[in-house]
């Protein structure tokens, strides 16, 4: 008696196009559903053209590309609207979900612009504070530098310990900053000890 099921050579190419099939119109559709606005000071998330969530940019603490797949799906925002893109995680200091998945159109142009935003729109202490590590060949090259502590401003030839890691070297006993960033003023100092 034949099977009243259709045969398995049958059935396994049309699961193979329905996934294909599938997959293509998330790539398409999922664009005109889900996109991302970067603004001054936040990133917009955007459902059918309107923002329903916002990341700010002073509450990134690293983003970065990462391949498919690479992070916890239990403490990651998936917000993703490309299977077959770059995807861009982005790191934050608090909320829920401190990690937050994302697949911009174009993830460099997407990555510098968050970080020049970011610069604008940052206090000069934060600024002060991003080149306070790894920064032995800023210091070097600046005529001056200064302690985030003591707020005082020195050369670089007053500079003689350092702390090496992978990735460069920092002064060992109190974090300075080049002079080349703009922030060697008082006021800067003292915000940035605070």
């Amino acid at each position: 008696m034949p099977s009243p099921f259709p045969p398995l050579i049958v059935i396994l190419p049309c699961l193979a196009f329905v996934v294909v099939f599938s997959a293509c119109l998330y790539q398409f559709v999922a664009l005109l559903i889900l996109n991302y606005r970067i603004r001054p000071d936040h990133i917009q998330i955007v459902v059918f053209g309107l923002p329903v969530k916002h990341i700010k940019l002073q509450d990134i603490t690293d983003i970065r590309k990462v391949p498919m797949g690479a992070s916890n799906p239990w403490t990651t925002l998936s917000l993703h609207n490309r299977i077959f893109g770059q995807w861009l995680l982005i790191r934050r200091q608090r909320g829920v979900f401190r990690n937050v998945l994302i697949t911009p159109a174009k993830p460099d142009e997407f990555i510098e612009t968050v970080a020049r935003n970011r610069r604008k729109s940052s206090p000069d202490h934060v600024l002060a504070r991003d080149h306070a590590t790894r920064n032995r060949d800023e210091i070097l090259a600046s005529t001056h530098c200064g302690c985030l502590y003591c707020t005082s401003v020195f050369t670089p030839s007053d500079v003689v310990d350092w702390v090496k890691d992978d990735k460069g070297e920092t002064a060992r006993f109190d974090l300075f900053v080049r002079n080349r960033t703009g922030l060697l003023h008082s006021a800067t100092w003292r915000a940035a000890r605070k």
